[in-house]
């Protein structure tokens, strides 16, 4: 449904409508500045307008709508996420340089590590509370050689206390130092919470590698 209504400057205004649309803005106006009082006691009242000087409800509570639409004086609690404190982010501001073989990849900058899980020195993250993980791995890795261009297999794992559980991935590497590839994996790993432990492992086949900075290990508790 559409409709058009044409503005007659030859017919003039209806003032008691005037006068009525008027008054009930000045109403609306009075409620609104009531209720902020009410709710907001930091806010103060000046030339008859409403200052907000801070927005903090009081009590930790937020003003609802009524089934009327308006704001009621009702409250209900705020929305808090969930925080998961079970949680580490570790990386690394250097390459790593590993030649030819297996090794355990290092991450050597936490980010996030309230409960102390990650080992920068042994690099490996022992969870401090029983459940199910989620484990995301990101990075990059350049070919590492004496002559170049140079070629090799790369795989990606996860080891738990000491044995691999996932093979995370194979990566085709060749040209030379400035050649990069992207690697990485999400998987979920259970922990005991008394000493079970990850590491993240590589095997190089055919040549070397470095593992740009800024790798990152993300290491998040999901469920006992």
């Amino acid at each position: 449904m559409s409709f058009t209504r044409i503005w007659d400057e030859s017919s003039p205004a209806d003032s008691e409508q005037v006068r009525y649309g008027a008054g009930r803005i000045r109403d609306f106006k009075s409620d609104t500045r009531e209720r902020l009082l009410t709710w907001f006691p930091q806010i103060s009242n000046i030339n008859n307008d409403v200052a907000v000087a801070q927005t903090t409800p009081a009590a930790g509570k937020i003003p609802v709508a009524g089934s009327d639409g308006k704001l009621d004086s009702g409250w209900i609690p705020p929305y808090t996420p969930p925080q998961n404190d079970y949680l580490a982010i570790v990386s690394s501001n250097s390459g790593q340089t590993v030649s030819s073989g297996s090794g355990i990849m290092s991450f050597d900058y936490e980010i996030v590590d309230p409960h102390n899980q990650y080992d920068t020195t042994a690099n490996k993250f022992t969870a401090a509370k029983a459940g199910m993980y989620k484990v995301t791995l990101s990075g990059s890795v350049t070919p590492y050689a004496l002559v170049y261009p140079a070629s090799g297999l790369m795989t990606y794992n996860i080891k738990k206390n000491g044995s691999t559980i996932l093979n995370g991935g194979y990566l085709s590497i060749s040209g030379n130092s400035t050649t990069y590839f992207v690697f990485g994996f999400t998987y979920t790993v259970y922990f005991n919470g008394n000493g079970d432990y990850i590491q993240i492992s590589y095997t190089m086949d055919g040549c070397g590698a470095v593992f740009q900075a800024y790798r990152t290990l993300v290491v998040e508790f999901l469920y006992s």
